[in-house]
């Protein structure tokens, strides 16, 4: 009938996107962030629960905008970042460990790692990936991952994906306790376990000092995310990690690493 968008609930949009032709714009008032009050709504969704069941069109101008808000600077001109098209079919693990095992001086993991994170930490955890070039580099950051809780809790996360000793332990935990972080997850990829030093001996040592330390096996998180996900739990996780890329400014080999491993095939 020639209009742009219609007002609804949010609990319409997955199934007029559907009906609708593509980029129809759906107003919906009653999108409420977890937990607040509905006010004069009735049929209410979270602002992630909308954006889940709109049209790809919806998601990509959705996940810009947020992307924005989380940088406060966008890496590249927000019209053209896209979210990527995975793979229609079910992702089988193999691309995501083929990912994860890849060579990419620490980058690959730390996009899957972030990405298990809010896939699976509590609504309004607030998970922050700093910059590929610059992570350790400021005082500012707590890791190479911050997580920021609703509670006020903040958790610094150190990915290693080489072999690590106990002096790379101390400068993760002596950074984060500078920025008043009392607790560390040192996470370690395929590379980090051959190494040799205690891990019990060092979470007492800092402990200690007041640092929670605690040891965390990417691969294994990454496994049991995948055992519980299903086909569009699977490549909303895929969505995740493009998302981390694009905010750590990841190098255009890893960026051509994701698509082979996880971009719709063309013929």
């Amino acid at each position: 009938n020639g209009a742009h968008g219609l007002v609804c609930s949010p609990k319409e949009v997955g199934a007029l996107s559907k009906t609708l032709r593509a980029g129809t714009l759906f107003i919906t008032p009653g999108v409420r962030p977890a937990g607040s009050a509905v006010g004069d709504q009735k049929r209410v969704a979270t602002p992630v629960e909308a954006v889940r069941d709109g049209d790809a069109e919806m998601r990509r101008r959705a996940f810009c905008y947020a992307m924005s808000l989380v940088l406060r600077r966008p890496p590249h001109d927000a019209s053209v970042v896209e979210l990527a098209p995975v793979r229609s079919s079910t992702l089988d693990a193999a691309a995501f460990f083929d990912f994860l095992a890849s060579r990419t001086k620490g980058v690959s993991a730390v996009a899957v790692l972030a990405a298990f994170f809010r896939l699976f930490y509590a609504k309004g955890t607030k998970v922050v990936v700093h910059p590929a070039t610059e992570s350790g580099a400021s005082s500012k950051e707590g890791g190479d991952i911050d997580l920021e809780f609703s509670d006020g809790r903040r958790y610094a996360v150190e990915v290693k994906d080489r072999p690590y000793d106990g002096v790379d332990v101390g400068h993760a935990c002596e950074k984060a306790a500078k920025r008043g972080v009392g607790k560390v997850v040192f996470a370690i990829g395929e590379a980090a376990k051959r190494s040799t030093v205690s891990q019990g001996a060092l979470t007492d040592f800092w402990a200690g000092k007041g640092v929670e330390l605690t040891f965390l096996k990417i691969d294994e998180s990454l496994g049991v995310a995948l055992a519980i996900l299903d086909g569009d739990g699977r490549r909303d996780m895929a969505n995740a990690i493009y998302r981390s890329l694009v905010e750590m400014n990841a190098p255009d080999d890893v960026m051509a690493l994701f698509d082979r491993c996880f971009r719709e095939d063309v013929a």
